[in-house]
Parts: structure tokens; sequence; C-alpha cells
């Protein structure tokens, strides 16, 4: 057995996760990780060709195509039928789709976002937007100038009396390998995620997995990858808010249940209470990343 702590959860697995730090051996977990075979429920839906899923009240079923079957239940259970031998890409959704479905059996809402922490060691910034718009190379470069990471994908967040705290989910970054920030880890062993992709994960110390921190910013990354543009900060309010920001909820398109739109719907209205949102357009390039840096900074 293997013992990891991800998403702030203690977690027993029958698999060894590729890249994973393994914590100390303990007879208290929150979520056990196991092997099994699974049947793929006949009355699914598709997100494309290669992903398909099935809720119910308590379970979450997801079929990825040549990768595995995943199997979610009761907030703290997810079981994995591996169609491959290939365990990164089988630890991929893994540690993405099916966490974020068991944080939402446990009531936590999950952003698509990179997040770091100020010097200060109090405060959280998180960096929304989909797959390819640059998180991961924005997280790495804040590391690498000094910023501790709570992860460069899926953050959840929690409201708990007059703020909103964002948990650490895992120390590492995923990078394409042509990626802007890709030289500033050359140092670094890279696991590549998938057979078929050009992407690579790296691991980053683990220095905040046990805590969670005050959200201070939300930024919303709406830039393009070319070009010499300077970027803006424009503040959004109301309902332009609300749209960016469900947008990016993580896996919202899976969320279809009365209960999910009771949590978006408290979510956003605290934030809109509470923390301020940009949109941040223009080009990305390292004076962009400079830029955002100093913000965050001062």
């Amino acid at each position: 057995m293997f013992y990891y702590t991800l998403y702030n959860l203690r977690v027993i697995s029958e698999f060894c996760l590729p890249g994973i730090q393994p914590v100390a051996v303990t007879d208290n977990y929150d979520v056990s990780v196991r092997n099994g075979f699974l049947t793929f429920p006949q009355k699914s839906k598709s997100l494309d060709s290669a992903f398909h899923y099935f809720r119910s009240d308590d379970d979450f079923f997801l079929l990825v195509k040549d990768v595995g079957i995943f199997k979610v239940d009761g907030g703290n259970k997810i079981t994995v039928n591996p169609l491959t031998d290939d365990l990164s890409a089988v630890s991929l959704f893994l540690l993405g789709s099916c966490f974020g479905m068991l944080l939402l059996q446990r009531e936590i809402l999950c952003l698509h976002a990179g997040a770091v922490v100020d010097q200060s060691g109090q405060n959280s910034f998180l960096f929304l937007g989909p797959s390819g718009v640059g998180k991961s190379s924005l997280i790495t470069f804040f590391h690498r100038n000094g910023l501790k990471i709570l992860g460069d994908d899926v953050i959840p967040l929690q409201i708990d009396d007059d703020k909103i705290l964002a948990t650490s989910s895992i120390s590492r970054v995923k990078l394409w390998e042509n990626s802007v920030t890709r030289e500033l880890i050359q140092d670094e062993k890279g696991i590549r995620i998938r057979e078929d992709l050009d992407k690579y994960m790296y691991m980053l110390p683990a220095e905040t997995h046990e805590n969670k921190y005050g959200v201070k910013t939300l930024f919303i990354l709406n830039w393009v990858a070319n070009g010499d543009a300077p970027i803006t900060f424009r503040k959004l309010d109301g309902p332009l808010a609300w749209l960016y920001l469900r947008e990016n909820i993580y896996r919202y398109e899976i969320m279809d249940q009365p209960k999910d739109f009771s949590l978006i719907f408290n979510l956003l209205s605290f934030i809109e209470k509470k923390v301020p949102v940009y949109l941040i357009e223009g080009s990305r390039n390292l004076n962009s990343l400079n830029r955002i840096l100093d913000e965050i900074k001062h």
C-alpha cells in the first residue's frame, strides 16, 4: 500500500502514483484508492468520443477510452479498473477528474486554476483558465521567483466564516515541451503524463499541502499565446464576473444535480461580496509574467 496527502486529504492507495511523493504510513485515512473490476453503466453521457461518465446521487463513473474505468463513491473511495499499463495516464484522470468529483461529493467545489501563496504566507492568488491557457507556465515562473504553490490545475475552495479558503492540491506542474517556462526547470526530471502527449509532470516541494489560505484575488487568464501586446487588468463585477467564474469551475460541464447548483450559487455569491476578480488580457510572454508577479507582490 502507498500513502499520500492529496487535496489536504490522507489517501491510502493500492497504486503507486508516478511522481507523487509518499508520506508516512498511517492507520487513519480519508480516501482509499483500490484496484477492482468495474462494469460501466449503459446509461451514460459523453463529453467527447473518449470521455464518458455517469452520475447518481452517490456515485460517479468515468470511462476514458484506452485508459481506464473509474468509480468514485461516498466522498471517500475510488475504484480503478485500468485498461492500460501506462500508470501515468491512469494517474492523470485519477488525480484530476476523479478527485474533483470526490471533493464535490464532500460538498467542496474546485476551480480550474493554478494558485500561489504570497511571501507573507497568508494570502493566496488564483489564476483561472482552460487547459492550455498557460496556468502551469505562470505557476512555474512564480515558484522560481520564491512563491509557494498550491497547485497548477485544480484548486478546492471552501467558505469559512467571512472568507474563502484555498486548499493545496498536488505539488506539481504539468508543462508542454515548448512551454514558455520549460527552461526554468531543466534541472528537474519530468514524467511524461501520457505516451501520446509531449507534456511532462514535474514535482515541486510539498510546502503547503496541510494548510489553507485566504483567497485575496482571482485572475481570469484571457491572454493570447503570441504577440507583444502589454497585458491589462480589468476588474469584473456582477453578471460578467459570474459568467467567467462559472466557466472555470472544474468539471462544470458534468454538474447537473440540484445540490451542485446550490454549491455553485453560494460560492459565487460569496466571491462577489468578498474577493476581487480581474480579467487579464494581452499577450503571454516573459514580460507579462513579470508584470503579474509585480502585481501580486505589491
